[in-house]
């Protein structure tokens, strides 16, 4: 129903700073379209897309592509969404938003703003999953299944989760208090090695676990990413 991951799109008020930090991480900057007259950037590993936008809305949103979205209004609808905007005017690029739970923005879009590119990781590790902090996580997880999102199966060492996923994107939903923000996570082998990575970009943690073996870190608009060590052999 929601149609496949775009982008997770995060209002920026410097796009070439918030760009040149992303590079620093190891992240592609993706040449974008004409859709947006607001300046846009977007970066990617191949499988973490960010749009950033010059352009105030409720950040961070989640975007997805949705061919024929006139026709996806009712089903949204039916399904709970209550619209906080709709721009289906045959003169207007067809877009329309509203809050999945825990006053999460989701956005569809009629069609793409980039091409993708193929995965390559950054210094991160591999993308797992944006995480979101919910009151009720079998109720979140409810609502979102009802907008077409699936239950997965994603073995986690950060917190207890629900994870669903749909075409490109992962979710996680967690009731743990130290998740206050939608956070992007990224797991890694080795999280000794993220760290010295990041002291040689000059980039600074905003906190480190070394019992969970866990780096937060900020980025210069404002998003949340946690850098998690899952050992894959751990359990067996």
């Amino acid at each position: 129903m929601l149609g496949d991951f775009l982008e997770i799109s995060v209002h920026s008020d410097d796009v070439l700073e918030s760009l040149r930090w992303y590079q620093k991480l190891g992240f592609t900057e993706i040449r974008s379209g004409d859709t947006w007259t607001h300046p846009y950037g977007v970066v990617t590993d191949g499988r973490c897309f960010i749009g950033l936008h010059a352009y105030e809305f409720p950040s961070p949103s989640l975007t997805f592509v949705a061919p024929d979205l006139r026709n996806r209004v009712e089903p949204l609808e039916a399904a709970g969404a209550e619209f906080e905007f709709l721009k289906l005017a045959d003169t207007q690029f067809h877009e329309l938003g509203f809050f999945a739970p825990d006053e999460q923005m989701v956005c569809l879009i009629e069609a793409r703003t980039f091409t993708p590119v193929p995965a390559s990781d950054s210094l991160l590790g591999y993308f797992a999953e944006i995480r979101l902090p919910v009151d009720d996580q079998d109720a979140a997880a409810a609502q979102w299944q009802r907008y077409g999102l699936i239950e997965n199966e994603l073995p986690d060492e950060l917190h207890d989760t629900s994870n669903l996923c749909c075409t490109g994107l992962n979710i996680g939903l967690t009731e743990h208090r130290k998740v206050k923000r939608a956070t992007l996570v990224f797991h890694t082998d080795d999280i000794d090695a993220v760290l010295q990575e990041l002291e040689k970009k000059d980039i600074e943690p905003r906190a480190v676990e070394t019992k969970q073996k866990l780096a937060w870190l900020r980025s210069p608009e404002g998003l949340d990413i946690a850098v998690a060590e899952i050992n894959p052999s751990a359990g067996e």
